[in-house]
């Protein structure tokens, strides 16, 4: 899913692999070993806003595991992890 307007979502996330963002054939499912991102993006471009948390997620053959759990997420978390020596 990607929109071309200027604010708002956009698209949920990419494929990952030697590039940044390696492409895919989106039609085919996704196989064991693959790895994808999930990152909700909103864009408020009258307001300079851009926001984008990512996880990277690991396609398992049971299912899937979230690679990227313990990256802080809020605000709060990530002011603290950057203030660390």
């Amino acid at each position: 899913m990607y929109t071309r307007f200027g604010g708002g979502v956009r698209d949920i996330g990419h494929h990952v692999g030697l590039e940044a963002t390696d492409s895919r054939d989106w039609s085919e499912p996704l196989a064991t070993g693959m790895v994808v991102t999930i990152e909700p993006k909103i864009y408020i471009p009258e307001k300079g806003i851009a926001i984008m948390i990512e996880d990277m997620i690991l396609v398992t053959p049971t299912g899937s595991d979230n690679l990227s759990v313990a990256a802080p997420k809020k605000a709060s978390d990530i002011e603290r992890v950057m203030r660390r020596p």
